[in-house]
């Protein structure tokens, strides 16, 4: 069988046509999620191999890993750890994936390949870790293998298997459980030019386009440095947050659009109003008949628009609990709350001021009221969570300010110092919104007139935030 037919012999079992190149000068078999390249050399491979060759190059299309911001984040993960050649990792990694799914779609015929692949390699550690991966899979279809077994194998293959498990969250188990044994020189199975750049903003895009959880992110911080201090330092994290925010708040301005607009009235539907105006469905809901004039329903809308664009914003202050006890997804939609309030007071030409704090508030941490985003979203891109809650010494510092401006408090309320922080939100009466970002239901201490209450958890927090700042 000629390569031509091998090629539509795989493309019909994945269901997908691809252009098949062959070049003198490639070092190995690669995909560049348009075509599959093979070296010339492997022409005088018998047609099992470059079979198998081929369905491999497709199983990185569709199996891992999947699109190319997928491998830049295990490239970004493999670089935290300190891989000399992070796409290297990435390469290895996801080739077991690919590896181990393809055993179970072709059985024992590609499992041969592999022994065979292998038998031709040099050997080194990290080919026997794969071997050890592959030996596992062997032995859970009921298949005999000649590769040998290895404990880490057998861990990296339980690794991967649990699928209960955040996928980015097992690649860092594997990258910490596979540095050791790691000394692979084969050249790559993909190019590395068919992903993006390894540019901050770049991995940032693809951390945000995966949608990474709350909790991959929290440790990928930790990987990179960011427990210790006030402010985020790693150019990626800073560009992550940045995105983060802004892609965010135009989520949700494009889902709330239009909807500011207008608002319905309801009245009694009467005789000489327009049939289309009676709304039936309200009307029986909540009379159960139909009696115009009396038991009726009849909807307006009503255009806000002139209503909004007059509505008075006043300048604010933001409060921000960046504590220890905020830390994962609560600091996270904070975050992004503070700078979608911000960002709407700024537009209508009102002032913001920014507060941070933790055990205490760090003065050149602080953003004085101004309708300059520039210093405000900085400081919201790199601030990170940790330490106590001394929510009174920024409202002490709030103080200063003076009455004019109205308040928002984005917190968790777990605050050491309950009888003075209660004493200061007297200050605050009338002109101070707390937003009590929890869970589950907490305490109120702090409860009294003329302090706002919103009590939201974090994935709602962003857009209350929204609305709120808007009323």
């Amino acid at each position: 069988m000629n390569v031509e037919n091998i090629m539509k012999e795989v493309s019909s079992e994945f269901g997908k046509v691809m252009p098949l190149k062959i070049v003198d000068d490639a070092p190995s078999a690669y995909f560049d999620w348009e075509s599959v390249t093979l070296p010339k050399r492997f022409l005088d491979w018998d047609d099992e191999m470059i079979k198998n060759v081929i369905r491999h190059e497709f199983g990185h299309l569709f199996f891992s890993p999947r699109n190319p911001d997928v491998g830049v984040v295990i490239n970004y993960i493999a670089s935290l750890f300190g891989y000399e050649n992070p796409w290297l990792f990435t390469n290895i990694l996801t080739d077991l994936i690919v590896d181990t799914t393809n055993m179970e779609v072709f059985g024992e015929e590609y499992l041969r390949f592999l022994e065979r692949s292998i038998e031709n390699a040099d050997k080194g550690r990290t080919l026997r870790v794969m071997a050890g991966v592959y030996h596992e899979k062997a032995e859970k279809l009921n298949l005999k293998t000649s590769l040998p077994k290895n404990h880490i194998g057998k861990e990296i293959y339980k690794i991967l298997n649990n699928n209960e498990t955040d996928f980015y969250l097992r690649v860092i188990e594997i990258a910490k459980l596979f540095l050791p044994y790691y000394d692979f020189q084969t050249p790559l199975h993909f190019r590395i030019l068919i992903f993006s750049d390894d540019s901050p903003a770049e991995i940032a895009k693809s951390l945000i386009k995966v949608k990474v959880g709350s909790d991959v992110m929290d440790e990928l911080r930790r990987l990179a440095g960011e427990r210790g201090g006030f402010l985020i330092s790693d150019p990626v994290m800073v560009a992550y947050e940045k995105m983060k925010m802004v892609s965010t708040y135009l989520e949700l301005e494009e889902s709330m659009e239009g909807m500011e607009s207008k608002q319905i009235n309801y009245g009694p539907w009467s005789i000489g109003d327009e049939p289309y105006e009676l709304d039936m469905t309200k009307t029986l809901t909540s009379y159960g008949i139909v009696l115009p004039g009396v038991y009726s329903t009849k909807s307006e809308s009503i255009d806000m628009g002139n209503e909004r664009e007059g509505k008075s914003y006043r300048d604010s202050i933001i409060i921000l609990d960046c504590s220890g006890s905020m830390e994962g997804e609560p600091f996270e939609r904070a975050r992004e709350a503070a700078y979608v309030m911000a960002r709407e007071i700024q537009k209508a030409g009102k002032k913001v001021g920014l507060i941070p704090f933790s055990g205490y508030v760090i003065e050149d941490r602080v953003v004085y009221p101004t309708t300059d985003s520039s210093r405000l979203n900085d400081i919201l891109t790199r601030i990170k969570p940790g330490g106590g809650t001394m929510l009174q010494y920024a409202l002490q510092f709030a103080l200063q300010f003076g009455k004019e401006y109205y308040v928002y408090i984005l917190s968790d309320s777990d605050v050491y110092d309950v009888r003075s922080t209660e004493e200061l939100l007297d200050e605050f009466r009338g002109r101070c919104t707390f937003f009590l970002i929890s869970y589950e239901e907490v305490n109120r201490w702090f409860e009294k007139d003329g302090i706002k209450i919103v009590e939201i958890s974090p994935d709602g927090i962003v857009k209350r935030a929204y609305e709120e700042v808007k009323k």
